[in-house]
Formats: C-alpha cells, structure tokens, sequence
C-alpha cells in the first residue's frame, strides 16, 4: 500500500525557503511569525508568508486547502482568510503594496529555483 504525503512534507523545503524570505526582508523570526502577537510589521509578514504561500503552492497542489496553510503559522482559518481578503484589496488598490508583494514573491521564486 502507498503511504500518502502531507501537504507539509511535500513542500517543506519551500515552507522553509519562504521562512528565509521573510527574516531576510523584515528581519523577523520564524518564531515571530507563529507567535500571536498582533504588531504591524509581524501582521504584514504573516500576510505576505500566508498569501506567497497560497499562490505558488496552489498551482502546484490542487489538494492544499487554506485550513493546512493556517496550520503552517498556527492560526484558524478565518484569519487566513482574513488575510487573504485585505491582501486582495490592498493588491488592487495601493501601488505600494502590490510592488512590495511582487517584489518579495519574486525573491521567493528566485530562491526556490536556486535550490533545486
């Protein structure tokens, strides 16, 4: 019988390579970003590591629901979406946050392709 892998365990290496991103832009922990605290630069780290995951691990596992991302940042999954929605508001809406998204989603494909 075929053992199954989680979501988590097929794109660990990503998780982690996404984790490096973030403490290399914001200077922010892997710690920080699990943590609960509510301050502005973690908030918006959180934002960029759930929405950076959603969309490049999406197209690449149909299987992978929002509950498994919050998971990976122990979280529920309303926050999750929470984040999501501002991101997709922000993302249409200011400049700025559409730039600094593309900017850091693009570091992060740049990195993953690196190391494979």
């Amino acid at each position: 019988m075929q053992e199954t892998t989680s979501w988590q365990e097929k794109h660990k290496e990503e998780i982690n390579i996404l984790f490096e991103c973030i403490n290399k832009k914001h200077s922010i922990t892997r710690e920080d970003i699990v943590s609960k605290s509510r301050k502005k630069e973690l908030v918006m780290a959180r934002r960029l590591f759930m929405n950076v995951l959603f969309e490049i691990l999406e197209s690449k596992d149909k299987d992978m629901t929002q509950s498994e991302i919050s998971v990976r940042i122990t979280r529920d999954r309303a926050p999750f979406v929470h984040h999501r929605k501002g991101h997709l508001n922000d993302y249409g809406r200011y400049k700025s946050y559409k730039k600094e998204y593309d900017d850091f989603k693009q570091d992060f494909e740049s990195l993953c392709q690196i190391k494979n």
